[in-house]
């Protein structure tokens, strides 16, 4: 009988460098964040703690550096140092969706955490898992 593991953003980070397609991405970012939620709170930290690998595009290990420091904060935690490195961060801001009004409200309502690593997403995409 196997016993349940959580999904930590380090392997969420190698499974990402193995999908090549955005749906599927965004799928295992959603799953990963809906495992974190029901986690326990003295688990959360260890979730994030490993740096996950490059996963091929750098907007999305930009991505996971931001969605590190927003979860941490957003649970009373520090972020783990790998968010803090400077290959964590675009040079300019990258918003995933292509309809402008969607841009508009993801550049208006980006958490800060996002926004330092360049990545603008609403953050209503990132809570409903």
């Amino acid at each position: 009988m196997r016993t349940y593991t959580p999904m930590t953003i380090n392997r969420l980070g190698a499974h990402l460098g193995e999908v090549t397609d955005a749906d599927r991405r965004w799928l295992l970012l959603l799953e990963f964040l809906e495992e974190f939620e029901h986690e326990q709170a003295p688990a959360r930290p260890a979730l994030l703690q490993a740096e996950p690998p490059g996963t091929g595009d750098d907007r999305w290990d930009a991505l996971l550096a931001g969605v590190a420091e927003w979860l941490a904060g957003r649970a009373g935690f520090a972020a783990p140092e790998w968010a803090h490195t400077p290959g964590r961060t675009l040079p300019a801001a990258w918003c995933p969706y292509g309809l402008g009004s969607l841009q508009r409200l993801a550049s208006e309502n980006a958490p800060p955490e996002l926004r330092r690593h360049g990545v603008l997403i609403d953050p209503y995409d990132l809570a409903r898992a």
